[in-house]
């Protein structure tokens, strides 16, 4: 094992204080996954435990013939904060899940959870984006037919997301075979969607002398 990845229990990984780049990817080269399932999370601690053992639960009945990794990069940590609330979230909802499985089940079944903030110790910049970036990059070294990529803060059941995404795989494995392929979802929103903090909470941080960036951000 990396001196930056270390077990948690079997299957399970964690982090410490921002691997290198390569080290999570050799990793996953060797667990050879057929799927990977990525989630960047920042200050997503309330939800990313139960978002895994939803993750596992989806996967133990719509992947059981697959060998999947899920990733959990985290943006929260950082040298000054040393905030690992998000990293121990995931981990306690993967223990969680996988005390239920077989021991042929937790075989097919990777779980790494770690702090990501950029590569460049020069440079760090903290959030979901860097952890976006740096799954695709670990990625590289597998023969993965499919990663799927989901936010941190999901509270949806997964099972019947990855009955799609399985769906959508076969598919694209049957009509378009050896070609590559992006899926994203369709986001139905309503007209007044986002009115509250645009013409709301927006004006009142503004006249209390706050900025609060982004159209639809809370």
């Amino acid at each position: 094992m990396d001196k930056f990845i270390k077990q948690e229990e079997k299957n399970i990984l964690k982090g410490i204080a921002k691997p290198p780049r390569g080290a999570l990817g050799k990793i996953l080269a060797e667990f050879d996954p057929d799927i990977i399932i990525g989630h960047p999370t920042f200050h997503c601690e309330d939800n990313i435990g139960s978002l895994v053992y939803r993750d596992l639960e989806g996967i133990r009945n719509v992947f059981y013939d697959n060998r999947v990794a899920v990733i959990i990069a985290d943006g929260t940590y950082n040298d000054k904060s040393n905030d690992t609330s998000n990293i121990e979230a995931a981990i306690a909802g993967a223990k969680k899940a996988l005390d239920d499985f077989t021991e042929q089940e937790r075989k097919n079944v990777l779980v790494y959870t770690g702090p990501h903030e950029g590569y460049d110790s020069a440079h760090f910049s903290p959030g979901k984006g860097n952890a976006f970036k740096m799954i695709f990059e670990e990625m590289e070294p597998t023969n993965a037919k499919a990663i799927l990529l989901l936010d941190g803060d999901l509270r949806n059941d997964m099972t019947p997301w990855q009955r799609v995404y399985k769906k959508v795989i076969e598919y694209h494995e049957k009509h378009y075979p050896n070609e590559n392929f992006f899926v994203t979802a369709r986001y139905a929103r309503h007209i007044v969607d986002a009115s509250l903090t645009r013409n709301v909470v927006g004006p009142l941080t503004t006249l209390m002398g706050s900025y609060v960036p982004g159209g639809i951000s809370g």
